[in-house]
């Protein structure tokens, strides 16, 4: 039986289902828990249906929801090897979510450095709130997207993080968010209201830990919900294993707020050595002293060499760099091992599904470990269906290169504290302005506090 590929139009901000397709002779889907999957489908001939930008569901299942991005006709057989076909490209509905980045409000410009920042709190609460102000409710009205509303939910709890950002994709975000917690996030339709709803997911833990004695005797502890990945118990068909190390780093300078030798620079793994140690810089300048919510011990003076802080604000700054030096050693740096498996298709979404943690055993490796479906690709063809998931994340995903690009070109300077001998500007805009001689032709102020003033007139 072939695939049923429903496909919808938006009408007055609204999904409208405009024809069904049922002409395909494959279809590849992939879901994904972090960020957004993608799809292929082939047919013998093209659909006027299947155009760019319009949505497309797969058997009727809104968590197979997408958008056509990309349309081939070569049905004439033009290209070199060319099976002679109609393919359509396109990825999950979650890819929306780059069309918006994080623009800080006038409030985050005037209190934090023009970075919008949450405090410690549940990274869920978080992850609402990016879409939210982003893309559902944004102060500039032109950036909102009508199609998007958020789910109901509960009060969100757990896995608490703080959070910063500026002009970064907002699905980047939270593809960090979900990394470091374990949440996944989905853009679902609701084919009675015509929207598409954002949702944070929480999968099922299905993990069941196994020990072995001395004896060589091995026992577990029972969850009524564990599932087992193992070939012996034919649950497995075939894997690929990776361990990669190409990325590993271990050993991190964590360099925040300044300029050259003045920069603030912390050292973290810094009792590694020699071959064991591998080094890496992780841009924080973001991360900026701030006397904002810290409690101040010792004094703050106002003399000509301007003010200076000690205490607490030192120390939180610093846990603010360890934090961030920490995350990216444990996400972007990582050691990996990543499963790449073809699963039984009877038991995929009755006993286990995308975003769950499971065990996996793999005896030839000598492996076992306990590990999330973070992707799980469908093909269907010849009337049958063949299931093949991840566990973990690898590194070289379409959209993860994505999102690193995305931040690569977005490390900015944040101010300048490097002693210059002389600055010819023809306009300078600054809050603060400290100098031992300073000469100006031409002053004009609203408001002065002069302490000593010499003039000739």
């Amino acid at each position: 039986m072939r695939p049923t590929i429903r496909v919808y139009e938006v009408q007055n901000y609204k999904l409208v289902l405009i024809g069904i397709v049922n002409t395909t002779t494959s279809v590849i889907w992939k879901r994904a828990w972090s960020t957004y999957g993608d799809f292929e489908i082939h047919m013998g001939e093209p659909d006027e249906l299947l155009k760019p930008e319009r949505f497309i569901c797969l058997n009727s299942d809104p968590k197979k929801f997408g958008i056509i991005k990309k349309a081939v006709d070569d049905s004439d057989g033009r290209e070199y090897n060319s099976t002679q076909d109609f393919t359509i490209h396109g990825f999950t509905a979650n890819f929306l979510l780059t069309d918006r980045i994080t623009v800080p409000s006038a409030n985050d410009n005037a209190k934090h450095n023009g970075y919008l920042t949450w405090g410690k709190q549940p990274a869920e609460a978080i992850m609402y709130d990016l879409v939210k102000t982003q893309v559902v409710n944004p102060t500039d009205a032109a950036r909102k997207n009508p199609l998007i509303v958020i789910a109901d939910h509960p009060a969100p709890s757990g896995h608490e993080v703080a959070f910063q950002s500026r002009f970064k994709s907002v699905a980047t975000d939270l593809y960090t968010l979900s990394a470091a917690t374990g949440l996944g996030w989905t853009l679902e339709p609701d084919f009675d209201t015509g929207k598409l709803v954002f949702k944070v997911l929480h999968g099922v833990d299905r993990t069941q830990h196994i020990e072995t004695d001395e004896n060589g005797i091995a026992s577990a502890s029972i969850n009524p919900n564990a599932y087992i990945f193992n070939q012996n118990n034919k649950t497995v068909k075939k894997h690929t294993y990776t361990h990669d190390l190409s990325a590993y780093k271990n050993m991190a300078y964590v360099a925040g707020e300044g300029d050259g030798a003045a920069r603030k620079i912390i050292k973290l793994g810094d009792d590694l050595a020699g071959l064991n140690r591998h080094e890496v810089l992780v841009d924080a300048r973001d991360i900026q002293s701030s006397k904002i919510g810290a409690t101040v011990t010792g004094t703050l003076s106002s003399d000509a060499e301007g003010e200076t802080a000690s205490g607490d604000v030192e120390k939180l700054t610093d846990a603010q760099l360890t934090e961030r030096g920490n995350a990216k050693l444990q996400t972007d740096y990582r050691e990996v091992h990543n499963y790449e498996y073809q699963a039984v298709t009877e038991d995929y979404r009755t006993y286990w599904d995308l975003g769950d943690t499971c065990t996996y055993i793999d005896k030839k490796n000598a492996v076992s470990m306990d590990q999330q479906i973070t992707a799980v690709e469908e093909t269907y063809e010849g009337g049958s269906m063949t299931v093949e998931a991840t566990f973990g994340y690898t590194e070289n995903t379409i959209s993860t290169q994505v999102a690193s690009a995305q931040s690569a070109t977005l490390v900015e300077r944040k101010g300048i504290s490097k002693e210059f001998d002389r600055i010819d500007a023809n306009f300078v805009n600054t809050n603060e302005l400290f100098a031992k001689h300073a000469y100006i032709l031409g002053l004009k102020v609203d408001e002065a506090t002069i302490e000593i003033l010499r003039a000739k007139m």
